[in-house]
């Protein structure tokens, strides 16, 4: 029995097979029963902003729940990513109806890993489960692991070393750049963790979109699961995070009569639900720091029968526009217009490239010599990640002024003209200039 008061409780809550995950209750100080948040998390280090945000969400009068998943914090079991949290998920909902302090009204909450946790149950809610706030996540594995057919380091390898379990052999700074100069690469682990992560082994030499692994078990049922979802969702996704293209496919598959009664987001914003880079986006916050408002009046007309307080209708989109600092709303999903295609034209002289609407006449070659070991790295954009690790050397995300060419390497500079011209030397790689 726990009691109220406003205070942090600690308990262990079986599963089927009788492993016990490790779960944080957080009571309103009056009243109860109350309607319950529920959220999972893999990341024993964050759990003190948890517990700041579980008190939070108490004094808006919800019994906030926060489970550490298997494997992690202070849950007993092993922790393979992904694997048991369908079963783990659902289990602990199950505990959670039973409770005296819960009135039956339950919402799931979560950004990134834990939001693709909620999708992982989303077919088998309970009855009890109003709805879903899923944020910055998505369920299209392959799509968010590959990019053009290429292993996202700066996003999964980052993430698995973060996240293995182990202790490097050797604690170092420059843990990421050790990790990509292994190889062969499938060493990785065992060089840096003197032991295999088998499921990391599985993301990066499972190259291929077609093969059993992404279309077969857990994964082929994770890419449906949003077709199978009755509640409503309050979606959010920001235009510089890696998992926008997939929360993107998870909108468009929710079920129509779902998707009318659902919410989707889509800011400036980074992995870290905030806004990044060297641009500035007045009226990013609309919806609060990290979009809590938006959550809160959410889950008050889901779970608290009270008026929806929102600038968004359900059935919209909000995207924000960048550089004009201002939201637009879409019925039910955007659409374009047209579209426009570019052609690279060599031109005669090598150091003026042009873009033209038209397609050469004839066919040209621009070549750079490209060394493995002395790479130019990427700066800016969506598909980046080390940031989140402190490194000091790590790129920053979002739209960042490049940093002028050094020698040795080609750099093209688009001109409103949209003509490219060519900087530097054509002696290493080739990078964008803003």
């Amino acid at each position: 029995m726990l009691a109220k008061g406003g205070d942090e409780h600690h308990v262990y809550v079986p599963m089927r097979d009788g492993v016990r995950l490790s779960t944080y209750v957080e009571l309103p100080k009056d009243g109860g029963p109350w309607p319950v948040i529920f959220s999972r998390s893999p990341y024993p280090g964050a759990l003190p902003v948890w517990l700041k945000r579980a008190a939070f969400w108490a004094e808006q009068g919800y019994a906030f729940i926060l489970q550490e998943c298997r494997g992690t914090g202070r849950s007993e079991g092993e922790w393979v990513p992904f694997v048991h949290e369908m079963h783990d998920g659902l289990d602990s909902l199950e505990w959670i109806i039973r409770q005296k302090w819960s009135n039956g009204r339950i919402g799931t909450y979560g950004s990134s890993y834990h939001g693709t946790l909620q999708w992982c149950m989303a077919e088998h809610l309970p009855p009890e489960v109003r709805t879903m706030y899923i944020a910055f996540a998505g369920i299209e594995r392959y799509r968010q692991t590959y990019m053009n057919g290429m292993f996202r380091h700066d996003i999964y390898t980052v993430w698995a070393l973060g996240n293995s379990g182990c202790k490097p052999l050797q604690p170092s700074e420059a843990l990421y750049r050790e990790a990509l100069s292994v190889r062969p690469h499938i060493e990785m682990d065992r060089r840096l963790f003197g032991e295999s992560l088998p499921w990391y082994r599985e993301w990066v030499t499972e190259v291929d979109p077609e093969s059993p692994y992404w279309n077969s078990g857990f994964w082929a049922y994770l890419k449906e699961t949003p077709r199978k979802t009755k509640v409503p969702v309050l979606m959010v996704a920001g235009w510089f995070d890696h998992n926008l293209e997939a929360s993107v496919l998870s909108y468009n598959k929710l079920p129509e009569d779902v998707r009318k009664r659902s919410l989707f987001l889509i800011g400036p914003w980074v992995h870290t639900q905030d806004v990044a880079g060297d641009l500035d986006y007045p009226d990013h916050d609309v919806w609060g720091p990290q979009q809590t408002n938006a959550a809160l009046m959410w889950f008050d007309h889901h779970l608290k029968g009270k008026p929806l307080a929102m600038a968004g209708a359900p059935g919209t989109v909000q995207t924000y526009f960048i550089r004009e600092g201002r939201w637009r709303s879409w019925d039910g999903w955007i659409r374009g217009t047209g579209s426009i295609c570019y052609y690279l034209s060599a031109g005669q002289d090598a150091a003026e490239q042009t873009l033209t609407h038209d397609k050469p006449a004839q066919s040209r070659k621009i070549s750079f010599v490209y060394d493995p070991a002395h790479p130019v790295p990427t700066l800016g954009g969506a598909a980046i990640m080390a940031y989140l690790t402190g490194a000091p050397d790590a790129s920053r995300p979002a739209s960042v002024i490049q940093e002028k060419p050094g020698e040795g390497t080609m750099c093209f500079r688009l001109f409103p003209t949209n003509s490219l011209k060519r900087c530097g030397l054509p002696a290493g790689s080739v990078r964008t200039c803003m």
